[in-house]
């Protein structure tokens, strides 16, 4: 019993063995249940999984008061920190927060463009409720599908 007590090592050299595990133990629980993807510090899967930002779509409708409904290109959020995030971590307060933000903007329709698509401009009007989706690409046996992870639409008062 006391052979199996003692140790070859002190326990210096295990508590940096012990100290790794601990972290790869904690940075798979994090990659798996919460914020951290593995392509965001997760590192675990990283090469062998599909779930990236670049594998999510974000799609916005714009609903105005005079009944029409138009589509926002995702170009015109490239710029917008929470819709990066959103796509890096589709939870459902990142969402909310790109409401929020998509709530201040004004929308227009420009000449050139598609009858069904709107653009962000200074001098077009309030949306009256505005859906928002978030989907991602499923890649299983050969097929590709879009699977829903968010939907929210939000409406004015």
């Amino acid at each position: 019993m006391n052979a199996l007590l003692k140790s070859k090592f002190p326990p210096l050299y295990t508590l940096p063995i012990l100290s790794l595990i601990f972290i790869a133990i904690f940075q798979l629980v994090m990659s798996n249940f919460d914020v951290l993807s593995p392509w965001k510090g997760g590192g675990f899967g990283m090469f062998s999984s599909l779930k990236n930002p670049g594998m999510r779509r974000v799609t916005v409708k714009v609903n105005f008061a005079d009944g029409q409904s138009k589509w926002v290109s995702s170009k015109q959020f490239s710029k917008m920190a929470s819709y990066d995030q959103l796509r890096a971590f589709p939870k459902e307060a990142k969402l909310k927060d790109f409401i929020e933000e998509l709530q201040l903007l004004k929308w227009k329709h420009r000449h050139g463009d598609a009858e069904t698509f709107v653009r962000i401009n200074s001098t077009g009007e309030n949306a009256k409720s505005i859906e928002v989706g978030v989907a991602e690409l499923v890649y299983e046996k050969g097929t590709v599908t879009s699977k829903e992870l968010l939907t929210y639409k939000w409406v004015k008062p």
